[in-house]
């Protein structure tokens, strides 16, 4: 695997690490749920899903994605040994603009699925 800017910017293992804490947040997010409704709780509590759900879908994006948004915001790739520097200031720039890319759809999907739960 290579940095290329704005579209990858992680390796092999630090997508395998996204993947099943991506998945942990996403199971946490329907343990909690099931917890909330099954001892019939308020609905508002179920508010509590959306940065669970965010994180989730955001750890699963990175993988599928193969980028990482904090990588990216820091100027920097990491291919699973050490962090590199991104030198470039125009690389910096699509790396940037491809994590508010990422943080957006997470942000929306995470919006969704919790609207979902709360109104189900």
């Amino acid at each position: 695997m290579q940095y290329v800017a704005g579209k990858c910017n992680i390796g092999r293992k630090n997508r395998a690490k996204r993947i099943v804490i991506g998945a942990a947040f996403l199971v946490s997010a329907f343990f909690i749920y099931y917890l909330i409704t099954g001892n019939q709780l308020d609905k508002t509590f179920l508010m509590m899903l959306f940065p669970i759900f965010s994180l989730g879908f955001l750890t699963i994006i990175e993988a599928a994605k193969g980028f990482c948004v904090f990588y990216a915001l820091n100027g920097t790739y990491n291919f699973d040994s050490s962090e590199v520097e991104v030198v470039s200031a125009a690389d910096r720039a699509k790396d940037k603009m491809k994590a508010l890319e990422i943080l957006l759809i997470a942000v929306a999907a995470a919006a969704v699925a919790t609207g979902i739960f709360y109104f189900i």
